[in-house]
């Protein structure tokens, strides 16, 4: 019996001892389990928060690169632009349904016309997320940041786009506005985390324990003539002598004039005629002799590289004779006398005129939606909305632009420099306004820079230039960003300079900034310049941040050597 008892007490020793070697093997297991697992999420939280502290959306951002299961950051950028994407398919998507709901609805035409509006916008914001993702996986993360110059202004525009597209429905279409708006905060701000990220890309390599690797500007080739002109990439050689060179010694790829002397009598003609299989960097150039040419003209997203010249801007003129009712519920870019859509696009010695007089609220006469567009020495006449600058990066250079009301416009990074711009006489309103910048987050880049400009009343109005009251600017965005540097503001500028938008909600716009550095002239004086936080003269090395060295060619240095016959300034002396 005491055997038995024995034998049994041992086997239930042995029992509890096994149980416990058990459960301490378990244990230990699931421990080694969960070492291991915070090992492999320790690189991935490390560069997830890197990424994502400087950003407006935390909490969005990390929930978003935590999808994407890699400490790898330049995945982690790629991922973040994808899911952009994936939003802003999804708004289309939801346009798009819409559309098609109300198809067979009677009296829908203005919703339809909206929504598709609203769906191109769209879709040129996808358009510009996958060239990003496209730039994003042809490069090393340590020369990426090289390329953010050529990043920024393609995600700016997609935030722009998005606010274009809600701004486009009218009241009739306010139920669709109204299903668009929510969604769309998501797909703004994975925008705005974006933008951010690319931006801070110095500071996260070094965290990384990279340094940026850069890589020379392309190599500028010879000037050759023919039909076309090969040039590498941004303003070479060739660039640079086509707005240089007489026009005697330029062989143009088209020649439009009215007299039948040229191969075409419209510029319309001359496009549709652009080349299906031009090559990579070619440029189509035409020629468009004097005379007054009565029509719409369109540049459109396909017709890269166009080059128009002609025998100046008073004697090549652009002008669109259309009803003014036939304008009424247009998209701005369908209503403008110009648009220019395609990238690389230049402009030289044309006039671009609106016909219709200030009480016209949507008689645009340029619009222009290009990244790298160049105007020299053209003119652009209007009244409200005279030049659209929407989107992308924009140069003007002693040019003539006139108008009334908010007439130079628009979210784009835009430098105008050595021109005129001329302040009409208005007609309902008392009041006139030269820039009205639409920069709508603070991770945007965007800015409008008037340089060395003259600004003055027009015949019209010089007699009467006292009784009507002449802004600088004010906010058509929370983070409008418009700078005056050298120029000469006539004594019509009220001393004020700037006002805010018309209800009056400029306490909103605390993010907005009118900047001013030695300007001379009647009312370069700022001593009375409304009382707001944005509004300030500022020092030489913050004027730097926005000449064109530093705001439209930081690396690639496409404007710094064009050689284009005319003074301009690529820094401040």
């Amino acid at each position: 019996m005491n055997i038995i008892k024995l034998i049994v007490s041992a086997f239930y020793a042995t029992l509890i001892v096994s149980s416990i070697i058990v459960v301490l093997v378990a244990v230990t297991t699931k421990h080694d389990d969960n070492v291991n697992w915070e090992a492999k999420k320790s690189p991935l939280r490390k560069a997830v928060n890197q990424l994502c502290a400087p950003t407006s959306f935390t909490d969005l951002c990390i929930e978003t690169l935590n999808r994407a299961n890699t400490s790898d950051p330049k995945e982690l950028i790629k991922a973040m632009i994808i899911r952009s994407h994936e939003a802003i398919a999804k708004l289309h998507e939801l346009a798009d349904s819409m559309a098609k709901e109300l198809a067979n609805v009677n009296d829908t035409y203005d919703q339809r016309s909206d929504l598709g509006d609203c769906m191109e916008m769209l879709q040129l914001c996808m358009v510009d997320l996958q060239k990003t993702v496209d730039i994003i996986e042809a490069n090393q993360l340590d020369t990426l940041s090289y390329q953010a110059d050529e990043i920024m202004p393609k995600l700016n525009a997609v935030i722009t786009f998005q606010k274009a597209c809600l701004a486009g429905f009218k009241r009739k279409s306010r139920p669709q506005k109204e299903n668009l708006t929510g969604p769309m905060q998501e797909s703004r701000q994975l925008g705005s985390i974006a933008l951010t990220t690319i931006y801070e890309l110095p500071r996260h390599l070094h965290y990384f324990n990279m340094e940026e690797r850069i890589l020379p500007p392309g190599f500028l080739k010879p000037f050759q003539t023919g039909e076309v002109y090969k040039f590498p990439p941004w303003f070479s050689t060739a660039n640079r002598e086509l707005l240089a060179i007489p026009k005697e010694m330029l062989t143009p790829s088209a020649v439009v004039a009215q007299d039948g002397t040229g191969q075409f009598y419209t510029i319309g003609s001359a496009l549709h005629s652009y080349p299906d299989d031009i090559k990579e960097g070619m440029i189509y150039a035409i020629y468009v002799k004097a005379g007054l040419y009565e029509e719409q003209v369109t540049i459109k997203y396909y017709h890269r590289n166009v080059f128009i010249y002609g025998d100046g801007n008073t004697k090549t003129f652009v002008v669109l004779h259309q009803p003014i009712l036939e304008r009424i519920g247009r998209s701005i870019e369908n209503s403008a006398t110009v648009s220019v859509m395609a990238e690389g696009f230049m402009a030289r010695e044309i006039g671009i005129i609106s016909n219709f007089g200030p009480d016209a609220r949507r008689a645009n006469a340029l619009y222009v939606r290009a990244d790298k567009a160049v105007f020299v020495d053209c003119r652009i006449d209007g009244y409200q909305r005279t030049l659209v600058a929407q989107a992308y990066r924009q140069f003007y250079l002693n040019c003539i632009i006139s108008g009334t009301r908010d007439f130079i416009t628009g979210d784009a990074t835009a430098i105008i420099q050595n021109s005129w711009i001329l302040v009409r006489r208005p007609n309902r309103t008392t009041r006139n306004i030269v820039t009205a910048h639409a920069r709508d987050l603070k991770s945007q880049t965007t800015a409008f820079v008037l340089q060395k400009c003259v600004l003055l009343a027009d015949k019209a109005l010089w007699e009467d230039r006292y009784k009507f009251r002449t802004y600088l600017g004010r906010p058509l965005g929370p983070y409008a960003t418009t700078v005056f540097i050298e120029n000469n503001l006539g004594d019509f500028i009220d001393p004020e300079g700037y006002l805010p938008w018309d209800n009056g909600t400029h306490m909103l716009f605390q993010g907005f900034r009118f900047l001013e550095y030695n300007n001379n002239g009647p009312s370069a004086n700022t001593t009375n310049r409304v009382k707001w936080s944005g509004v300030k003269e500022i020092d030489k090395n913050e004027a730097l941040a926005f000449t064109v060295s530093t705001l439209l060619d930081p690396r690639d240095q496409w404007m710094v050597h064009m050689d284009i016959g005319y003074p301009y300034n690529v820094t401040i002396p």
